[in-house]
């Protein structure tokens, strides 16, 4: 496993796996499988609604847990200092675990208010993160994060917060980069993730996409992965089949500047 080191001091596998979308039958099932094909970062999250299922997966598989890097969530729609920190006290007893390698705020605003003004939300962000930074301090999350967060978002919390986030996870990949947020993170030194860096899929299809993977045989997904990498971001992706669990953690394609360019617009 190949790792990624932060300016927070973070040590980070280079690419996730994620369990969204996951029952839990799935996911007892893939996470051990998963581990065994070199993947050590689960990405996690109430809003999921499997995090119990994964914590015994990694308890009956005698997952090593120095060898994991556990990540959570606070769920978008409990918004309140008091809620948050319920939560993260669930989340750690789902897992079974007394600390989360990293604790991510879910989102700005309730996910149906992403395309909106999220300002608005400013405020209960700011209780939510500091219940957080509470879990940070007493050791029960090791680094914090946001998750689909603009720059104007980080903007505000960076001004009200004691922790700066380590780590912001916005949706990427190929014909879907925000500029601004992305030079935003890098200038304050905060990793991007990368979720649905296939597009959910639907980017396997891409003419030019597939162009490009044919010019260095390999598969769409690892030139989506690889594009991911290459800009500086990690992904989180997901596999329910061994073969693309293993092309996936595998993916790291060098592509040309033009190639860059192409896939950025």
């Amino acid at each position: 496993m190949h790792y990624i080191y932060c300016p927070s001091g973070m040590k980070i596998p280079h690419i996730g796996f994620g369990t969204y979308t996951l029952t839990d039958e799935e996911a007892e099932k893939l996470i051990p499988l998963a581990y065994r094909h070199g993947y050590r970062l689960f990405d996690c999250a109430p809003y999921y609604k499997n995090q119990a299922a994964i914590g015994r997966a990694i308890k009956r598989h005698n997952l090593p847990r120095e060898e994991l890097f556990l990540s959570s969530k606070v769920p978008p729609d409990e918004r309140g200092y008091y809620q948050a920190g319920e939560s993260i006290n669930r989340s750690l007893s789902e897992l079974g675990v007394r600390q989360l390698d990293l604790l991510l705020l879910h989102s700005p605003c309730p996910l149906d208010k992403l395309d909106g003004d999220h300002s608005p939300y400013y405020e209960s962000n700011r209780a939510m993160y500091q219940a957080m930074e509470e879990a940070f301090y007493s050791r029960r999350a090791k680094y914090l994060g946001v998750s689909n967060f603009n720059a104007q978002d980080l903007a505000d919390l960076l001004s009200n917060c004691r922790v700066k986030p380590a780590v912001n996870q916005i949706k990427l990949h190929p014909h879907h980069v925000d500029r601004e947020t992305l030079e935003y993170c890098k200038g304050k030194g905060i990793l991007i993730e990368a979720y649905s860096p296939l597009g959910s899929g639907g980017l396997l299809l891409d003419p030019m996409l597939n162009q490009i993977a044919q010019s260095h045989r390999v598969s769409p997904a690892n030139i989506c992965l690889s594009f991911v990498r290459q800009i500086g971001c990690l992904p989180i992706t997901m596999a329910k089949e061994e073969r693309y669990m293993d092309d996936n953690i595998s993916a790291n394609t060098i592509l040309s500047p033009d190639e860059l360019y192409c896939l950025l617009q």
